[in-house]
């Protein structure tokens, strides 16, 4: 049975996370070389209203609970559920395959590498460690690029936006300017922003971070990636750094 994507049904996919809350929780702390920027942004987010560090508790609370309630085989033989995808590539006007402007191959190998990921094809499971091996499983779910946009239009779920800007180079900027100005419906579409990073995001190292369910507003709910990370390139063959956010957002 085949089913499209419902956002009551990231439920289903917390288990995924349990890992990520076992022990106790501490937020990151700003290093040189982190390259997955999810919690900084939390981190940002709660310092600029405190009020938010009671609804992240609630999520955690969450995530922690399900976790105890589910194992990472209880959708073993269910419906596959297939989430729309669009790809917001950002540039400041570079002609398509040029720098940012990333050509649609690019795209399509990150959709491949999605779909290998969560469906039990990575050739790299046979390198889980033991203690995680019962975690690792096939979640039944299909990442396609979405085929109609918000108003039922024809689209190749790949939109180009020209931007002035030559790099962005704050997480709060791409969060407060970009997203708000692009995003499409969170509660039938997965965003992905693909984007030329500098400044702090650059110098901090951070590839890529991703919006946690029931925590992110709706106009900034998705994944943001540097642009060499999308798909499989020189640099990063096996496209696992949008995978790994994927993950959160899942």
């Amino acid at each position: 049975m085949l089913t499209m994507f419902d956002p009551a049904m990231k439920n289903t996919f917390r288990v995924l996370l349990a890992v990520f809350f076992t022990g106790s929780f501490q937020f990151l702390s700003a290093q040189p070389t982190e390259w997955c920027g999810t919690m900084q942004n939390v981190q940002r987010q709660i310092d600029n209203n405190p009020a938010l560090l009671q609804q992240f508790e609630n999520f955690k609370n969450q995530m922690s609970e399900y976790a105890q309630n589910h194992t990472s085989g209880s959708r073993a033989g269910g419906t596959q559920i297939y989430i729309p995808v669009v790809f917001h590539i950002v540039h400041n006007g570079d002609a398509i395959g040029t720098g940012e402007n990333i050509p649609d191959a690019q795209v399509y190998s990150q959709i491949d590498a999605l779909n290998r990921d969560y469906n039990a094809q990575d050739p790299d499971r046979v390198n889980i460690p033991s203690v995680f091996q019962n975690l690792a499983a096939n979640i039944d779910v299909k990442f396609c690029l979405a085929k109609f946009d918000e108003d039922g239009n024809p689209t190749t779920g790949i939109i180009r936006h020209q931007f002035a800007n030559a790099s962005w180079d704050e997480d709060v900027d791409i969060d407060n300017t970009l997203k708000p100005a692009t995003n499409w419906d969170k509660n039938k579409f997965l965003n992905i922003w693909s984007v030329r990073m500098g400044g702090t995001l650059l110098s901090s190292g951070v590839l890529a971070y991703s919006s946690f369910p029931l925590f992110s507003p709706a106009d900034k709910d998705g994944v943001v990636a540097r642009y060499q990370t999308i798909g499989a390139t020189t640099s990063f063959p096996r496209a696992k750094t949008v995978t790994h956010e994927v993950g959160h957002w899942l």
